[in-house]
């Protein structure tokens, strides 16, 4: 994938988010001035720079954008968690902090918006390792943060020092001397015994990330299923969120409507809730498999593998 495809994978669900709005506002026959007028002069701006982007990248894209956003705004009209009445809506992207809704719904109703290939994983939410669970879980978990990020920083030195043995470099406590001898830092341009070095580090950390979720589900299982919430984009029991399914990116039939999904957290506490943590030895991730989607928790690298930070991506496949 280029950098321009790169570029474009993230621009198109801006552009997605803002058309869904101005279907919604034809449908309940808002005035689109005063919708256009109302939205930020800022998130304005943006959209007509993504949208002569995309126009120059992929024209078959820009075109079925709006097809896909008719298709699913028929598909939230038909669901019972959607409002009947609609009197405002808003655009408002992340340019609030901690806002997890792309659309405001009048006034008051946070709505979450995917657009994701059909049967590939969505991106729910990702954070850095030495503040996860301390930032979704709260300060009952300093304790269990505190030594995760031990096990981050020594698993990171045993990293560090097999990395310069394989080169035959003495490990001074720092990349310094790895870099200047032009070896790369970048995760993806490692190799052989090197690449199994990184990797081991990572299935470390997954390890113990992974023997403390079994833990936490031992002690309280309803808890557990609550603190899954934020990790999968349902912070609140207000938000709403719409995923739209499509069909790929490639061929004739890309960006085609393969169907859509919304819920909110009610969706998983209510009832009988079924599920179980299943791991994967050498991988740097876990599922907590539900009846009709899985929960991924992966641990992955920063920009570059040499300063002892890595993220927690969390990410859904609904089935």
């Amino acid at each position: 994938m280029s950098l321009n495809q790169n570029l474009a994978n993230e621009l198109k669900g801006t552009l997605f988010e803002f058309l869904v709005a101005e279907e919604l506002v034809r449908c309940f026959d808002l005035d689109l001035a005063t919708f256009l007028k109302e939205q930020e002069a800022s998130i304005l701006q943006q959209l007509q720079e993504y949208q002569l982007y995309i126009r120059q990248y992929d024209k078959n894209l820009l075109y079925q954008l709006p097809n896909l956003a008719r298709r699913c705004v028929s598909d939230l009209l038909d669901s019972s968690l959607f409002p009947k009445k609609l009197n405002a809506i808003k655009l408002t992207g992340k340019l609030e902090q901690d806002n997890e809704g792309d659309l405001l719904i009048n006034n008051k109703l946070p709505l979450s918006l995917k657009l994701v290939k059909h049967n590939a994983f969505v991106n729910t939410k990702s954070a850095g390792i030495k503040s996860f669970y301390t930032s979704y879980w709260g300060r009952g978990w300093d304790m269990a943060q505190q030594y995760l990020n031990q096990v981050v920083d020594e698993s990171f030195e045993v990293m560090a020092a097999n990395l310069h043995e394989s080169v035959g470099i003495e490990y001074a406590g720092d990349f310094k001397t790895w870099v200047s001898l032009g070896h790369s830092d970048l995760p993806g341009r490692l190799v052989g015994q090197q690449k199994e070095i990184l990797h081991e580090h990572y299935f470390r950390v997954i390890d113990q990330v992974w023997k403390d979720f079994k833990e936490f589900e031992a002690k309280n299982r309803s808890d557990f299923l609550h603190k899954l919430l934020p990790l999968m984009g349902l912070g609140s029991e207000e938000i709403l969120q719409f995923i739209c399914f499509h069909s790929g990116t490639q061929g004739e039939n890309a960006y085609q409507h393969k169907g859509s999904l919304l819920l909110n957290a009610r969706c998983f506490l209510e009832g009988d809730c079924q599920y179980h943590l299943e791991r994967t030895q050498e991988t740097a991730s876990f599922l907590i498999c539900f009846s009709h989607f899985q929960l991924q928790i992966r641990v992955k690298p920063m920009n570059v593998f040499t300063v002892p930070a890595l993220k927690v991506n969390c990410s859904v496949k609904y089935q």
